[in-house]
């Protein structure tokens, strides 16, 4: 994920927890049941920004391995991918 994506989804899901929170806080219902379902609301929405939490760290994981991949390349590995990159872009 972008850091775009990610400020958008984070962003999202505070609005929607806020907007969950001050619907809930201006209902009409009494104390405990106010308290219980703000309680269920952020239990869910934790929960739900430990998934978008790990699927971050699973993307980064996935980059990580690409990077460490193209980083073992060698010299003469490194020298012909070049090569084979201007010779595509000299034909286009």
């Amino acid at each position: 994920m972008n850091d775009g994506t990610t400020k958008g989804l984070l962003g999202l899901m505070l609005g929607a927890a806020l907007g969950a929170a001050a619907g809930i806080l201006l209902a009409p219902a009494a104390g405990k049941d106010t308290r219980r379902k703000l309680a269920n609301k952020m239990r869910d929405t934790r929960h739900d920004l430990d998934e978008m939490i790990e699927q971050g760290r699973a993307e980064w994981n996935k980059a990580k391995g690409r990077a460490a991949d193209t980083a073992t390349m060698t010299k003469d590995e490194v020298s012909d991918f070049v090569r084979f990159l201007f010779e595509e872009g000299r034909d286009l």
